[in-house]
């Protein structure tokens, strides 16, 4: 058993015939007719501002302090400059602080849904009133197939990774209400990708069997990711990856990922010391179980130890949350017997913290 980790594939779905074009639930939206494929979050967001923005040298965009490294980097490759404004522990936008750094050079803001979840009513309103003068770029990575009308897409420019949801190898989506620029991009197989979806097979195999070496396609997923990131060319989505994506039931995914959360909540929402700070909820298809708690760190050791594995969101950012979350698996792979596992398994560690 495994849980966690890198999606697997199986080699049975590279034989399926391509459905018709799939739509997230932001792209159902009239006004984000306009769309480009890319390979990772990071290309598609260093495209948008390289290739399809207009800064000047002296321009500056707004960007949240609980953010992943990867769309940073993006920025400063663009070579555009950037300052951070705050976001609460119940991950909403410190609006107070944000208004406080509208100066002149302000050309955009970024914002992100954070684990499916979305920005609150009236920051929503806010961010809508500020569209007259900025242009809103919103991350919807982590809320892919939330689809509340009314407070997902709402940004001028909407990015998202894909393959962080479906066992894909790559994977990346920017939508608009404005015509993006079609400018000449690399094609997506390269070393990363191919030895990324090798291990994604490979995977399949060992989850069927339990036979083979789990370490080799390891070394290949290690191999993969230094390779992703030593290799930062703006690339296209690849065809082998779009077509697994069409061929994904994604009303079957979000109610898999909404059952299984509501499960692990209504099984831990009662232990001490942790704090869940995202309740069920109809319209969010949530990214993961997030939890926050003071020892995330040997928690995180202890899941390992039992074949559990989460994510971290993001060590070393500029956010308190980033040294006590901790974000449990319960995507659309697992059964609710895997659930009571994970369930049991946080039950019996936070016992041993009384």
């Amino acid at each position: 058993m495994e849980i966690g980790s890198i999606y697997d594939i199986d080699i049975k779905d590279l034989f399926k015939e391509r459905k018709k074009e799939v739509l997230f639930p932001f792209e159902k939206k009239a006004k984000y007719k306009n769309k480009k494929f890319f390979n990772t979050g990071r290309s598609a967001i260093e495209y948008l501002l390289k290739y399809q923005l207009d800064f000047k040298p002296n321009d500056i965009i707004l960007v949240p302090n609980f953010t992943c490294s990867s769309i940073i980097e993006a920025i400063e490759r663009a070579k555009i400059k950037y300052i951070y404004y705050n976001i609460s522990s119940s991950f909403n936008i410190d609006m107070k602080d944000l208004k406080n750094k509208l100066c002149d050079n302000v050309k955009a803001i970024f914002f992100i849904n954070y684990f499916g979840s979305t920005q609150s009513k009236e920051i929503i309103e806010e961010l809508v009133k500020l569209k007259e003068k900025y242009i809103i770029i919103e991350d919807n990575t982590q809320a892919l197939f939330t689809s509340d009308e009314n407070k997902i897409g709402i940004g001028d420019y909407i990015v998202a990774s894909i393959r962080k949801w479906l066992p894909i190898p790559d994977g990346a989506i920017l939508c608009s209400e404005h015509t993006i620029k079609d400018e000449s991009i690399d094609n997506g197989y390269n070393e990363y990708m191919v030895k990324y979806i090798l291990a994604q097979l490979m995977k399949n195999e060992y989850l069927k069997y339990g036979k083979q070496n789990k370490e080799k396609y390891l070394e290949l997923v290690k191999q993969s990711i230094d390779s992703l990131f030593s290799d930062y060319t703006i690339r296209k989505m690849t065809d082998i990856s779009l077509k697994l994506m069409e061929n994904q039931n994604f009303e079957d995914i979000a109610k898999k990922r909404k059952e299984n959360y509501k499960f692990l909540y209504e099984n831990l929402e009662e232990i001490e010391p942790i704090e869940i700070p995202f309740k069920p909820n109809i319209k969010i298809v949530p990214f993961g179980f997030v939890i926050l708690t003071k020892y995330r760190d040997e928690l995180n050791k202890y899941c390992i130890e039992n074949d559990v594995y989460c994510n971290i969101h993001w060590k070393g950012c500029a956010n308190e949350l980033s040294d006590r979350i901790i974000t449990i698996p319960c995507d659309q792979r697992y059964t609710k017997k895997d659930m009571e596992y994970i369930a049991d398994l946080l039950k019996s560690f936070f016992r041993r913290k009384k």
